[in-house]
């Protein structure tokens, strides 16, 4: 019986890695280890009017010297994802770094997603986290 679920597990988990139209929606990651951020998340969105919607936000508990979140388009090229745009937010002082850009005239016909890279600084130690949204096939 273990055996039998073990392998129905390393499946699907292959399934899923190996798959780009696996669509998972909008990634919030909010681990229980943080001591700088708590809250970290990016996503991506094909509008009605074919425009993409990105988003990447990072917010701490508390005002940090630096909090950054850096966004990353990417597309899938048949065997691994590629960076083909990026945004950046960087705020000194600040709980918050936000980013919300719409975009149009991406090419069709490919499986695009987001990668976010969030960081917060304070009293010399940062802290470095990253999240992805779901692909999306446009």
């Amino acid at each position: 019986m273990f055996r039998k679920i073990l392998i129905t597990a390393v499946a699907i988990i292959s399934i899923i890695i190996l798959n780009p139209a696996v669509v998972v929606r909008a990634s919030e990651v909010t681990p229980e280890a943080t001591y700088l951020i708590s809250v970290y998340n990016t996503s991506l969105k094909i509008a009605p009017n074919d425009t993409f919607v990105i988003e990447g936000r990072t917010q701490t508990y508390t005002v940090v010297e630096k909090v950054s979140v850096t966004v990353y388009l990417q597309v899938w090229n048949g065997t691994q994802w590629k960076d083909i745009k990026s945004w950046s937010s960087v705020k000194d002082n600040d709980n918050l770094a936000y980013i919300n850009v719409n975009i149009g005239g991406m090419p069709k016909g490919h499986y695009y997603r987001t990668r976010s890279v969030h960081s917060a600084t304070l009293n010399n130690y940062t802290e470095t986290l990253s999240s992805y949204s779901g692909s999306c096939f446009y």
